[in-house]
């Protein structure tokens, strides 16, 4: 059994037995958020006057492993793919939530469980805001979203982003939750950006939400502004691009 287990020196202070996995892994530390059936955990911790969540991952599923290997990549487990990809987030200028403390127990090349601390992102819930916001307050909302998603494809990140991985602070919209088994940047391609936004509207509409014809105007026309550098297309054009990668995604005729 091998471990890794690494702590942000600005926290050590808060956590004096942090250095063991088993803190992070297997104590009751904080209060219990959520807890899904394949071993994720999520618990909210509050010590010397700060917000944190420790997320925990167990019961790895081979297949990220194979994956990773597939693509000349050593495995991490979900917790350390998630770090990896905040990083890249961070390094390219993107706002993410930030990791104070990380780890993972593995056999070998085989990742059998690991943790992610964060810190708490002070702000609104987009998702929140979006469903109790008026008319005009969810076209803007609907705008920024499309100008940071399209900042994100330029930039070679292509992960789905639904209505609540994101944070509105007072600087801006936050990423937040950025789990994925391919935690890297991707060369630029059209047929990436239509896929990413086919499979973040497909999630959005499955937790629920519903996006109206405005909101989508409002993403599409925030998503070209931003997109521009690397995307030439007129607006018309645009639309139908995405519209027919969505009736692909979903099995609908029409939307």
């Amino acid at each position: 059994m091998f471990s890794l287990c690494h702590v942000d020196p600005s926290v050590q202070a808060l956590f004096p037995q942090g250095h063991l996995l088993s803190f992070w892994l297997d104590s009751d530390v904080g209060v219990p958020v959520s807890q899904d059936h394949d071993g994720r955990e999520v618990r909210r911790i509050e010590e010397g006057g700060q917000v944190f969540f420790l997320k925990r991952s167990g019961n790895e599923s081979l297949l990220p492993h194979l994956r990773m290997l597939f693509w000349f990549c050593r495995p991490r487990s979900d917790a350390l793919r998630e770090v990896k990809l905040l990083q890249a987030l961070q390094s390219s200028g993107f706002a993410a939530m930030e990791p104070m403390a990380w780890g993972e127990e593995s056999i070998g090349w085989l990742k059998v469980r690991g943790f992610l601390l964060v810190r708490d992102v002070s702000g609104q819930e987009v998702v929140d805001l979006f469903n109790s916001s008026s008319e005009r307050e969810r076209y803007t909302l609907a705008f920024e979203t499309g100008k940071l998603i399209g900042r994100l494809h330029a930039g070679g990140f292509f992960h789905p982003v639904r209505l609540k991985d994101l944070i509105l602070t007072d600087k801006g919209l936050v990423l937040i939750d950025r789990e994925t088994s391919k935690p890297w940047k991707a060369l630029f391609l059209k047929s990436y950006c239509l896929n990413s936004l086919a499979r973040s509207y497909r999630r959005t509409c499955r937790d629920g939400h519903h996006i109206g014809h405005d909101e989508a105007d409002a993403f599409l026309e925030g998503y070209g502004q931003t997109i521009s550098s690397r995307l030439r297309v007129d607006p018309e054009q645009l639309r139908d691009w995405v519209c027919e990668a969505i009736r692909k995604e979903t099995g609908r005729r029409s939307l």
